[in-house]
């Protein structure tokens, strides 16, 4: 696929790396934007940042997954996003969303966080519900660099992981709780019972 929707396809290897994963996924972890090592192979979440995703994503055993990013061409030197980048990247992100229906997305840092919610400051909210969008929950989470980077950051990502397990599994307790609730009053209304 090709796009010249910015200037980003100029300058990049891999023009567009798309989302991989779960055709059906429970997860969609969005990320910002290619770094080099995506943009040399072609595939999400490959260098050095995918590595500490893909395993957070085994250890806590959020699956079924799918990955992929906000904006789908490396910028140079592996800088911010412009928002002219980002604006332009936003209808094949709300596309995949609306494809493949995950019950949570995880805005995996700042740009994927303003896509999403319109929410600044990744640090503020990560680790919690954040919105929803798409018929899914919105949870922030900072993105691994922010734990390459600074190893003394790695207790609150694990936290904020943690966070988003016990998460999934209580929004599955609550949707299952009022799946059954609801078979309780069909029962009840039935029976006259009130």
């Amino acid at each position: 696929m090709s796009c010249i929707k910015c200037e980003l396809h100029k300058t990049c290897k891999s023009i567009q790396v798309n989302g991989r994963g779960s055709e059906h996924p429970k997860f969609m972890f969005v990320g910002i934007a290619p770094g080099i090592e995506e943009d040399e192979q072609g595939r999400c979440w490959v260098g050095s940042c995918g590595q500490v995703l893909n395993d957070a994503i085994q250890q806590y055993d959020l699956l079924p997954t799918r990955i992929t990013y906000a904006v789908r061409c490396f910028p140079p030197s592996d800088r911010a996003p412009k928002k002219v980048e980002i604006e332009a990247c936003q209808e094949y992100l709300f596309a995949e969303i609306k494809k493949y229906k995950p019950e949570i997305i995880v805005a995996v840092g700042g740009v994927p966080l303003r896509v999403l919610t319109g929410k600044e400051h990744i640090t503020e909210y990560s680790g919690r519900q954040v919105g929803e969008r798409f018929g899914a929950k919105i949870f922030a989470l900072v993105h691994p660099s922010y734990v390459l980077h600074s190893p003394k950051n790695q207790t609150m990502f694990e936290n904020h992981l943690q966070s988003l397990k016990n998460f999934s599994i209580g929004a599955y307790k609550k949707m299952k709780r009022v799946k059954i609730e609801n078979h309780w009053d069909v029962f009840n209304k039935y029976f006259g019972i009130s």
